[in-house]
């Protein structure tokens, strides 16, 4: 940050010393970033640098960040300080094309150039696997069995590219590739690396498509790297203009240059399983295997044999709950519950031990039992649930739908509505989607506001049945709920 006010300063100072050249108009002045840190960077640094606490450097850490803000607002004024320091023929040759401090035609290509890039982004997939990847609950202390593997180590910091975590549907596998995006973002932060993730979602077409999956995966690199890799414009003019898509092979040719011009790249693949079939997933991996470049790749699914037969040594068995991370997760859940169990200095030991019990190796059982805990207002609630404890996941299934029975008839009524509709959509449902849908009844010959539900209160209301994604979508909790309600018709 320093550095980047000393370059900004240099900068101001050099420009005063300027004379030639009108003013800008003012639409082209809002679009020149020199202009803003003229008038601005001075006074706020002045100003920030009073603060003796230290309190206001918290909000803006996050523009410090690598590719962050910082880091490419200090780029570009390194940029324009090389034009404004060049030999005097050269300077003479900018300043005569130079207004204040920019030729117009300049800052409009970069302006033109920015709106380009995003359109190039957006017209990659419409997955926003990193958006999904960032609501993904991160309890602290947990995980540390897996990184902690010899399989992990060897995977990171030896030659084995494949690294395969397999487990038993509701395991826990999710969380790990979602824990290991943070881990790996963390011991690379001040490096040239990527960390990209694609998730297999049972519930959502664009995630079941190879293509989809692999454009997400270039999408997110250029993201990290800020740069257009060589071809991709000439990509998007010419499948833009015709409305078409590329061929995955061409768009594999892009990924893998992108990938060879980064010293690291980690590719982590969440619910391999979840593809409707075996030459779909074979032909990620295959993909994944071939493409240009020393990415390393994590692949989490259910323990699949075509999968397993593209693996030798390189796996890691995610087919029970640690008990330490249950142990942890347990005691970050239990603070509603805390008075309550400081009063019953056992409780808290049978309620763990219960929990590890009934889990049957399943993190997402034991979640569910602890979420039944926590709506206990009594000791003796407590005891009870903990006497009750379903032993199988549709058990598990069972009692959420008994405790949603337990709610008013109008609450009851509007959770089962949603379930159906959630359950039994060819697709994952936007929140707006969900309320119109909500909205409808027999005789109705329109849709009023006045009828729509709020879908955070109605999903708090769903025992967690009902999640809502990073991107907004409603969805079923996971695949064995859309199996449950499927097979209860």
């Amino acid at each position: 940050m320093v550095q980047l006010a000393d370059a900004a300063f240099k900068i101001i100072n050099l420009l005063d010393t300027i004379k030639e050249g009108a003013r800008l108009d003012e639409n082209c002045a809002m679009d020149t970033l020199l202009w803003m840190t003229r008038r601005n960077l001075e006074t706020q640094f002045t100003l920030l640098s009073s603060d003796k606490d230290g309190a206001w450097i918290k909000p803006i850490e996050t523009l410090a960040e690598p590719q962050g803000v910082f880091e490419r607002l200090r780029e570009a004024l390194y940029e324009v300080w090389l034009l404004l320091t060049a030999d005097d023929s050269k300077r003479k040759s900018v300043l005569q094309t130079l207004r204040w401090p920019l030729d117009q035609g300049y800052v409009e290509r970069m302006t033109i150039d920015e709106e380009k890039f995003r359109k190039i982004i957006d017209w990659l997939s419409p997955c926003n696997f990193v958006q999904k990847q960032e609501v993904i609950t991160d309890t602290p202390g947990t995980g540390s069995w897996f990184f902690a593997s010899d399989e992990f180590e060897s995977w990171l910091s030896g030659s084995t590219r494949w690294l395969w975590c397999h487990g038993i549907p509701g395991a826990g596998k999710t969380f790990i590739a979602s824990k290991a995006v943070c881990e790996l973002q963390k011991m690379h932060e001040s490096e040239d690396t990527s960390v990209l993730i694609a998730f297999c979602s049972f519930d959502s077409p664009e995630s079941q498509s190879i293509d989809h999956l692999v454009t997400a995966l270039l999408k997110q690199i250029v993201q990290t790297r800020m740069v257009l890799p060589e071809g991709l414009e000439d990509m998007y003019s010419k499948h833009r203009a015709c409305n078409t898509r590329p061929k995955i092979a061409n768009v594999c040719l892009i990924l893998g240059e992108a990938i060879s011009r980064s010293t690291k790249v980690f590719i982590i693949l969440d619910a391999l399983g979840e593809l409707p079939d075996d030459a779909r997933r074979l032909n990620l991996l295959n993909i994944l295997h071939g493409l240009k470049g020393n990415a390393k790749v994590l692949t989490a699914s259910r323990k699949i044999e075509s999968i397993a037969g593209r693996f030798s040594q390189e796996d890691i068995a995610c087919d029970g709950c640690e008990k330490e991370d249950l142990d942890t997760y347990s005691h970050c859940e239990e603070e509603d519950l805390c008075q309550m169990i400081e009063r019953q200095p056992n409780l808290r030991i049978r309620k763990q031990e219960a929990v590890f019990e009934g889990a049957q190796d399943m993190f997402l059982q034991a979640k569910f039992h602890m979420d039944a805990v926590a709506d206990c207002l009594t000791i003796e609630e407590i005891n009870e649930a903990l006497d009750n404890s379903p032993q199988q996941i549709n058990d598990t299934y069972d009692q959420a739908m008994a405790r949603i029975a337990k709610l008013s008839h109008n609450r009851q009524r509007a959770v089962k509505k949603s379930l159906l509709w959630v359950s039994y959509a060819e697709r994952g449902l936007t929140k707006e989607e969900v309320q119109h849908a909500m909205a409808i009844s027999i005789g109705s010959r329109e849709i009023k506001k006045e009828h729509f539900v709020n879908i955070k209160v109605l999903t708090s209301l769903a025992a967690d049945l009902i999640v809502i994604d990073g991107d907004e979508t409603v969805r079923l909790t996971h695949k064995t709920a859309e199996d449950y309600f499927s097979e209860k018709g």
